[in-house]
């Protein structure tokens, strides 16, 4: 409750983005869990929401492998200790992000799988407006993947 009413008394708005996905099923022998990263492209900065990968960022040697997100964010040490998490394996997911920031911007998510292939889903947002809601196409890695953004 403080956060919030702190949040209001500066005139700065929180969004919610919810991002829901599907990894799909691949029949080969030799399925490695694809590494999978959201960030948003702002104006002035970019900021890593979720990044699925095998090690600490700090040591996992294959993390350029997620080339957008590495030359936008991860080569630069983005801090992202609080939203990486293990590589996961085929099914639908679900994620919502809590952002402090305004105005329009992209949202991307990449998804590279060792001896497969790569996604990259772009989307421009308006972070200061109503409620949205965009439904992207399924590529290579990703199934087809629902975005929505409200206000908290």
């Amino acid at each position: 409750m403080l956060v919030v009413s702190a949040m209001m008394s500066c005139g700065v708005t929180a969004r919610e983005i919810q991002v829901e996905f599907e990894i799909p099923v691949f029949d080969t022998a030799d399925y490695n869990k694809p590494y999978v990263a959201i960030w948003l492209e702002l104006p002035k900065v970019n900021e890593t929401l979720l990044l699925w990968h095998l090690k600490s960022a700090k040591d996992d040697k294959w993390l350029p492998d997620i080339r957008r997100w590495w030359r936008k964010l991860g080569r630069y040490g983005d801090p992202v200790d609080g939203v990486t998490g293990a590589t996961r394996g085929p099914g639908g997911y679900h994620e919502v992000f809590n952002v402090d920031a305004e105005g329009s911007s992209t949202l991307l998510i990449e998804v590279v799988r060792e001896d497969g292939g790569r996604s990259l889903l772009k989307q421009r947002v308006d972070l200061s407006g109503e409620a949205q809601q965009f439904i992207l196409p399924a590529d290579k890695e990703i199934g087809e993947t629902k975005i929505t953004l409200g206000e908290i």
